[in-house]
């Protein structure tokens, strides 16, 4: 960049003191996460000196965290989140997701959404999965435009989408 040579030890040596800078701001956005009422989370393959690593991202209103870390498991979860406790965990069904602390769960619908797509690349016959899939659209779009709804103009679209009991 701008004609400089610069070694690998002096690249090394400025993303080590940039990381060393960031601290403060990664701890103050993890602060953020534990306090939030709803955090979701997901992970994806990373490589780090060529070997497989997991990229974590933990999302909560107004913050965005990512660690990559060389597990994939529950461990992860915890040394993010600490003592703290959410309302809601937004995630895919990865078991050690299923884990992290909270009081409810709410399956990621677009996980839903690609997982339902898969089954009906293998049974296209599988009306039920494509009804899903709609449902779930229709629900993250609902979801979208809460805020801009009336109380009365959330509350029937909901009910709309419920089964009949």
């Amino acid at each position: 960049l701008f004609g400089i040579d610069l070694s690998a030890g002096g690249q090394a040596a400025i993303m080590q003191r940039a990381g060393q800078a960031a601290q403060p701001r990664v701890a103050a956005i993890q602060a953020q996460i534990r306090q939030s009422v709803v955090v979701g989370s997901d992970e994806t393959s990373a490589r780090v000196d060529g070997r497989n690593h997991w990229e974590w991202v933990f999302r909560a209103a107004g913050a965005v965290l990512h660690v990559i870390r060389p597990s994939r498991g529950v461990d992860v979860i915890e040394s993010v989140m600490g003592d703290a406790r959410v309302g809601t965990w937004v995630c895919d069904c990865w078991a050690p997701q299923l884990h992290a602390p909270a009081e409810r769960f709410q399956l990621c619908l677009a996980h839903q959404i690609r997982n339902l797509e898969g089954l009906r690349a293998k049974c296209p016959h599988l009306r039920w999965a494509r009804d899903l899939q709609a449902l779930f659209r229709e629900a993250i779009h609902l979801g979208k435009r809460r805020l801009a709804l009336t109380a009365d103009g959330y509350r029937r679209p909901v009910l709309s989408l419920m089964p009949c009991c």
